[in-house]
């Protein structure tokens, strides 16, 4: 295995670089019937929009933000939510079980929790 000391940002790019295009232009992939990854590339055409519209959670939602160390404070407790969303904003949605909250991040569930345990 080939091992890299990079001297910075920009030599570690360039080898990134080097690296994709082999990855993506030049070599086979078994699991796409050994055609590579640019043969079954398309170009998209939804357009992006310049800003993402603001989440709108329920009005029974309370809404929480994310810290830096993954966790939002819920009624009294400290509830691990995960880092890659710090920062943002959840909302808390009761369940139909007593002291159970399902954590949404816009439309999709990524948590539930259970305050009684």
């Amino acid at each position: 295995m080939k091992y890299y000391q990079f001297k910075g940002l920009a030599e570690t790019q360039e080898v990134f670089d080097e690296w994709r295009h082999l990855y993506n232009h030049q070599r086979p992939h078994e699991g796409i019937g050994m055609k590579r990854p640019i043969d079954r590339y398309k170009t998209s055409h939804v357009k992006f929009p310049e800003k993402l519209p603001e989440i709108v959670y329920e009005k029974s939602d309370e809404v929480r933000k994310v810290q830096k160390n993954g966790a939002i404070e819920f009624k009294g407790k400290a509830l691990f939510i995960g880092e890659h969303l710090y920062g943002e904003m959840v909302g808390v949605r009761p369940t139909e079980t007593d002291g159970v909250f399902n954590v949404f991040y816009a439309k999709n569930r990524i948590n539930k929790v259970n305050l009684k345990k």
